[in-house]
């Protein structure tokens, strides 16, 4: 069971969050279900902001969680964000870092709708 919820009442600007949030037919409501149980697996390794971060920005920060839960199945030892931070310089923002013979720092980027 998670500590805390990833999807809770309140401001989000994220229409992907909003709708499973909201769970509002049979596909949302699926959606909502393996969200959390991804979080569920990712917590313990999530940083402190990424409850209130995947309101604002649901790509980035699902893709981030969905990785991290992938390589946990597929055996990586996943290190949560401050653990890795002794690894790299500290300007680098870092999801999570993994370790399967070598440990290596992971950072996500997603694309994002461009300014015209």
């Amino acid at each position: 069971m998670s500590k805390s919820a990833l999807f809770a009442d309140g401001i989000a600007t994220d229409p992907s969050y909003i709708n499973i949030r909201d769970a509002g037919n049979a596909h949302t409501q699926q959606a909502r279900k393996n969200c959390e149980g991804l979080w569920e697996m990712f917590e313990p390794y999530a940083d402190k902001e990424f409850p209130t971060e995947i309101r604002n920005n649901f790509d980035a920060r699902y893709w981030e969680m969905y990785l991290a839960t992938y390589l946990m199945r597929e055996g990586y030892e996943v290190y949560a964000p401050n653990r890795v931070q002794m690894l790299v310089s500290v300007t680098t923002v870092v999801a999570f870092g993994l370790r399967q013979h070598v440990q290596i720092a992971v950072q996500i980027i997603t694309p994002t709708k461009c300014p015209i």
